[in-house]
């Protein structure tokens, strides 16, 4: 049967565990050392080893552990505390969950607070097809016109990403789009998601996910309507045999 010096050398051996685990998936970028994930491991991991002592004390390695506990429940804490201060218009709400639902409500907040809230008239030009996309925007209301050489080949109203695709490194616009009634949008410069990118490197994960998910669905969906425009179009030829077998 297991002792309690037992117990204490399995939670020693785990808290070391835990420390070395969640430091290399830091160091891996798999954890952020800033979010709640990390702190944590860290409270759990000098908890164990302090439950460890228990058996064998070591006063030094009791006040580092004891430290560290206060110091990652601090920090738990500060984050809770941010984020709940952190307050969104409806406006802003829609954004957040719309689109960017897997960023913290401090990331959303910063993100959010890099762009400006425009009202366009119809006819202003978002991206021009070719040209450097130097910023995201986001449709709040209104319709844009999405022309493709001079076509128009898609409208798309609120809840649109525009830029999304080539923004980050002001990369060409694969089409022009133009406001095509009077529009409320959110315009977040390039410069402004590189800077937040440098200040939180896996803002740029995040983003690209978004992105790339924003532009499969928007993908499916256009496929959809194709399909069911082909669907509905009569092939010619059938309606030309069934008035010759008449």
């Amino acid at each position: 049967m297991w002792g309690f010096d037992d117990i204490a050398g399995v939670a020693g051996i785990g808290g070391v565990a835990v420390y070395l685990g969640s430091y290399a998936a830091l160091q891996g970028g798999l954890l952020r050392g800033n979010g709640y994930l990390y702190a944590s491991l860290n409270l759990l991991a000098a908890s164990l080893v302090l439950a460890s002592l228990m058996v064998e004390f070591n006063l030094s390695s009791a006040i580092i552990q004891i430290s560290w506990i206060i110091i990652s429940a601090v920090g738990i804490t500060r984050i809770f505390l941010q984020s709940r201060a952190l307050q969104f218009s409806a406006e802003e709400e829609e954004v957040r969950q719309r689109r960017f639902p897997i960023l913290s409500r401090i990331e959303a907040r910063r993100l959010l607070n890099a762009g400006q809230w425009r009202e366009g008239s119809a006819g202003h030009v978002l991206t021009t097809e070719g040209d450097p996309v130097r910023a995201l925007f986001y449709i709040a209301s209104g319709e844009v016109d999405v022309r493709v050489r001079g076509q128009t080949v898609a409208q798309v109203g609120p809840g649109a990403l525009i830029g999304e695709m080539a923004c980050l490194d002001e990369g060409p616009a694969s089409a022009t789009t133009r406001l095509a009634t009077p529009t409320r949008y959110l315009e977040i410069p390039s410069d402004a998601l590189t800077r937040q990118i440098r200040r939180d490197p896996d803002l740029a994960t995040k983003l690209d996910f978004v992105f790339a998910g924003y532009t499969r669905d928007t993908l499916r969906a256009t496929n959809t309507k194709l399909s069911e425009a082909l669907i509905r179009t009569r092939d010619p030829l059938s309606e030309t045999r069934a008035d010759e077998s008449v």
